[in-house]
This record gives structure tokens, sequence and C-alpha cells, in this order.
């Protein structure tokens, strides 16, 4: 991603929750707002060059095998995605190789119970 230099591609949320079906529909209705309030945490700044990103659609996407919705920059390059990583886990981050290593965290833990 060419957006911004210092960009921290590896950074990442997680929200647990009971369910997917408890959290579907709001974090598709966040999607309109979710570049705008998550843009300083993943050290994307908001200028001239992005700020088409504040009105960009996020695109269905798969990513490790699970459902994902994915925002890309002008270049088809991920800017920010979240996965549904389980039944209970939501990964919300900049690059896929993040998603992948929580994906890998989570999925080993489920192993160790």
């Amino acid at each position: 991603m060419g957006l911004v230099k210092g960009t921290n591609k590896n950074f990442f949320v997680l929200i647990k929750m009971r369910s997917f079906q408890d959290i579907f529909d709001s974090v598709r209705a966040w999607e309109n707002k979710m570049f705008y309030d998550l843009h300083s945490l993943f050290g994307v700044s908001i200028n001239s060059n992005t700020s088409y990103l504040l009105t960009k659609n996020f695109d269905d996407g798969i990513i490790e095998n699970k459902n994902a919705r994915i925002l890309y920059d002008k270049d088809g390059g991920i800017v920010l995605m979240y996965v549904f990583a389980d039944e209970t886990s939501l990964v919300i981050a900049g690059s896929i190789d993040a998603v992948r290593e929580v994906m890998f965290r989570l999925s080993s833990s489920q192993l160790k119970k």
C-alpha cells in the first residue's frame, strides 16, 4: 500500500462476541464510518490522496477461507478489512499477514482447551 510511509500494516483489532449473528448487522452498518473511525490506528492519514477512502465501499472477499469485507485503495491494495475469524471472533486489520497470525493464534488456543 503506497498511501502513507510508516503505515502499521500489522496492527489489528480483535473483537470477541457471543455469536456471529449478534454483531453482523452492526458491523455492516459501521462500514460507512469504519475507515474514518480507525484510520489513525492503522497509520493512514486523511489527505487529498486518501480522502476518497472515506466514501469508498468495502467489497466482499475471502481471507484464509473466511468471509471478509475489504476496503481497497486505487491500486487494489488492502487498506482495511474485517474478517469473521470464527463464530465468536472478528478481526479488523490492514494486512492479510496480520489476519493470518491472529487466526493461527485463535485456532491454537482452541486446540489446547
